[in-house]
């Protein structure tokens, strides 16, 4: 599962900053790619969701993003 999905599913950036103790701001920027979670963060996101949300769910939409950014095919 994509980590924009697993926010979606929980009920949004307030309700996903909640279950991780994060800022619903900060939950945002991931959403909208801002910036991508921390290593960190991303394990506790693989923990909290039990892997349904694993590291490609949450950096791999990254490098298509940055792939369109850049011009690059992905």
């Amino acid at each position: 599962m994509l980590l924009n999905d697993w926010i979606d599913q929980v009920g949004g950036p307030d309700c996903a900053g909640a279950l991780l103790s994060e800022k619903p701001r900060t939950v945002m920027s991931w959403y909208r790619f801002d910036r991508a979670p921390s290593l960190r963060t991303a394990g506790r996101i693989v923990r909290l969701t039990a892997g349904a949300v694993d590291y490609n769910g949450i950096y791999g939409p990254w490098a298509a993003v940055l792939a369109e950014r850049d011009g690059v095919a992905a």
